[in-house]
């Protein structure tokens, strides 16, 4: 046990990053008790010691942000608002412009977990010009496309469509398949936004279904049918460049949200190959969500 090697040589700041990282994993496999006692015990070694050096104050900022991912995941997007604002003020206070970009972008995630876009865009406003700036690396990546995020949640669909496809280029070149997978998944979000938005009011998309009501998509126009085209193209390729289960089966359950009439494969193919991949997710809030969204496309 590394951790425990390093108490044992009375090298507490190291002890405590062990278990930073031994939290990470932990999340990783889903043990969500084990990353909350690993992270906790980390920060609690940390409150102890009396942190003056850039290296220890590096490492309580680095605890901050891990919990704070444990508790965004465990559906407590609050509190963990909380501590990535205590990850940003350490990285201020050491002058770490890439570690206070980093929270400041978990953080903008987590307002919009809570619906608050704006304060989402706000945050990410006070990025934008480091993302941009910055050399290509997953945090840029996955900034960028958590700005695109946002802004096709608040309608800004030629913005988001320039910060994606800059995400989706920088993706490339770090030649990072898991990050180009989630960013796929997000030009595909955008397209069947796009494409919603050219429905009639009244098309079926936009209304309840019920058990004795099952109405059909009428009237789909040309721009519609190209934008659809566009969103499972890209789902395809976010599900062939994928090395997540979960981005796999968020890409399998959006195709589902495109017209049966304009997909490929029949129905009851694509619910089989959702069914066996949803059954393997590791239980966490992302997964309970791609259950409920299963559930309701069926």
């Amino acid at each position: 046990d590394v951790a425990r090697a390093y108490e044992l040589q009375g090298d507490f700041v190291n002890q405590s990053l062990a278990l930073n990282y031994f939290s990470l994993t932990q999340q990783k496999l889903g043990d969500w008790n084990g990353a909350s006692e690993s992270v906790t015990n980390s920060l609690n070694i940390l409150n102890k010691l009396n942190l003056n050096s850039h290296e220890s104050k590096h490492v309580l900022a680095l605890a901050f942000n891990t919990q704070g991912s444990l508790l965004l995941a465990r559906g407590e997007p609050e509190k963990a608002i909380e501590s990535w604002q205590k990850a940003v003020n350490i990285y201020s206070e050491i002058n770490d412009n890439t570690g206070r970009t980093g929270s400041l972008i978990n953080k903008a995630n987590a307002y919009q977990a809570l619906g608050f876009y704006r304060r989402s865009v706000s945050v990410f406003d006070s990025v934008e010009k480091h993302l941009l700036s910055s050399a290509n690396s997953p945090l840029k990546v996955a900034g960028l496309r958590r700005l695109g995020n946002v802004l096709q949640a608040t309608g800004k669909f030629d913005e988001s469509q320039k910060m994606l496809k800059q995400s989706l280029i920088v993706a490339q070149q770090l030649q990072s398949a898991s990050e180009e997978s989630a960013t796929l998944l997000s030009l595909g979000n955008l397209y069947l936004a796009k494409a919603k938005t050219k429905l009639p009011p009244n098309n079926a998309i936009h209304q309840n279904y019920t058990p004795l009501r099952c109405d059909t998509i009428t009237a789909i126009s040309d721009n519609a049918k190209k934008d659809y085209a566009q969103s499972l193209d890209f789902y395809q390729k976010s599900l062939n460049k994928s090395t997540s289960e979960i981005t796999k089966v968020q890409a399998q359950l959006n195709i589902l949200s495109v017209p049966p009439e304009l997909r490929q494969k029949p129905i009851t193919q694509e619910i089989t190959a959702i069914k066996s991949e949803i059954a393997t997710l590791t239980p966490s809030r992302a997964a309970i969500y791609d259950k409920v969204k299963f559930a309701r496309n069926l």
